[in-house]
């Protein structure tokens, strides 16, 4: 049995739940390895499947079919990502708001415990300082206490693919921003490196806000930014302890399985293909060009197999 994770490359929800739901009454699909490019059948019977864990802005688009696949027998849980940001930075996504009302709505769903708020990547920038954010994070915060598990944050990090688009924005905007280096990716022109000092202070007051309201925060691949006395706990976003709780009704031996450096997670199944979420964020590691996304959602085949093909 496995968890399936829909997903970390790309927004199921958002702009794939037609096709989701296809390959769901098929029982399997296809998922092609980044690096390798190999091919490999997934599937999707319930019997087969621990839980569904998705990740998105925009859960509008799923929630008609969550009843559809709670008789089917699948438990979900939801990572859903609120910054508030403006649209230099998050040019397609949906409006803080409607994010805040579809928290509350999935909430009243399938319950508080099983949705994690996901406040990253934290950017700073001469228009956006470590006050601004928490100011704007302790409003997000009043919006949805009582409506989330926790929230976790990470600060922006730099990869080839993501550079080039926050570089842009940066010139366009006039700022400097801060970033956490990743790989061997050069200094950037516009980019300064962030601190740990910096860092570990912003995630110190965004943590001691967030207990205020109730919201434990958790530091996703950063055990540096971890202080239980300021309520900043590790991030395990594949989360052995809502998984259980989903399936009490098994036995589980669910095992670590990290993406990355600093990665709390859990093994998990990611159906996912990069280069295909639509929603041009700046700075975004898993689509190098957003016309390339927006072309392949135009021409995406709901009833394929399987994403990015």
């Amino acid at each position: 049995m496995h968890v399936i994770s829909a997903s970390r490359r790309t927004d199921i929800p958002a702009f794939y739940s037609q096709w989701f739901m296809n390959r769901i009454r098929a029982g399997s699909c296809l998922v092609a390895n980044p690096f390798s490019g190999r091919i490999h059948r997934v599937s999707l019977n319930p019997a087969e499947v621990i839980a569904l864990l998705f990740w998105t802005r925009n859960p509008a688009p799923l929630l008609p079919h969550l009843d559809e696949l709670e008789r089917r027998g699948f438990r979900c849980a939801f990572e859903v990502t609120l910054t508030g940001y403006g649209r230099d930075l998050d040019r397609d996504g949906p409006a803080p708001e409607r994010v805040i009302e579809l928290i509350r709505r999935l909430a009243g769903r399938i319950g508080p415990e099983f949705i994690h708020w996901r406040y990253d990547p934290i950017i700073l920038t001469g228009q956006m300082t470590a006050d601004d954010h928490r100011r704007r994070f302790a409003r997000l915060c009043a919006a949805l206490a009582g409506n989330v598990r926790g929230c976790r944050i990470s600060f922006l990090q730099l990869y080839r693919k993501n550079r080039a688009r926050v570089e842009q924005a940066a010139e366009q905007g006039g700022y400097t921003y801060g970033y956490i280096p990743v790989g061997s990716v050069a200094p950037p022109r516009r980019g300064r490196e962030l601190s740990v000092e910096e860092r570990r202070e912003l995630a110190d007051a965004l943590g001691e806000i967030a207990a205020s309201h109730g919201i434990p925060v958790q530091s996703c691949c950063s055990e540096l930014l971890v202080n239980p006395l300021s309520n900043v706990h590790q991030a395990h976003c594949v989360d052995r302890n809502v998984i259980t709780a989903l399936r009490p009704d098994l036995e589980l031996d669910l095992k670590p399985k990290p993406t990355r450096a600093g990665c709390g997670c859990y093994a998990s199944i990611d159906i996912g293909a990069y280069d295909t979420c639509a929603h041009a964020c700046a700075y975004c590691y898993a689509t190098r060009d957003p016309a390339v996304a927006r072309a392949y959602l135009r021409r995406h085949d709901p009833n394929a197999e399987m994403l990015g093909a």
